[in-house]
């Protein structure tokens, strides 16, 4: 090679070579980005989780004395039925006609106790909790 080739060579070489490294360091920088924001991204969903756990926890729990009073509500209201029935009584007032028609018996209490205990299974599975 002439020496004029090779000194053309030479400055291609170093602005390739000076082209790389920026391209390195710009990967970087958005690596580095990218892994910063990740970590701020996990620690805020790392708290909503546990709130949302812990909400969905109580909603168990008060759902769960629903349904323990529901049994109490049913069973009594079974009584009552059969009370009213054996002295032929006529039921006027709403609120026993209400008891009657099974209407404080929420039907779906069961469905949505399983939803709740599905919703912390899932939120266990995160390793959050």
């Amino acid at each position: 090679m002439t020496p004029e080739v090779t000194k053309i060579g030479n400055k291609l070489f170093d602005k390739v070579e000076l082209a790389s490294q920026r391209i390195e360091l710009a990967l970087l920088d958005t690596i580095e980005s990218d892994v910063l924001a990740n970590g701020k991204s996990k620690d805020a969903a790392r708290q909503l989780i546990r709130d949302a756990f812990s909400n969905i926890s109580k909603a168990f729990e008060q759902y769960t004395s629903v349904k323990n009073r529901q049994e109490n509500i049913k069973k009594n209201s079974d009584k009552f039925k059969t009370s009213i029935k054996e002295l032929g009584i006529e039921v006027t007032d709403q609120f026993q006609k209400n008891i009657l028609a099974d209407l404080y018996i929420d039907k779906e209490i069961d469905s949505s106790i399983k939803g709740l205990q599905s919703a912390i299974t899932g939120l266990k599975t995160t390793g959050e909790v």
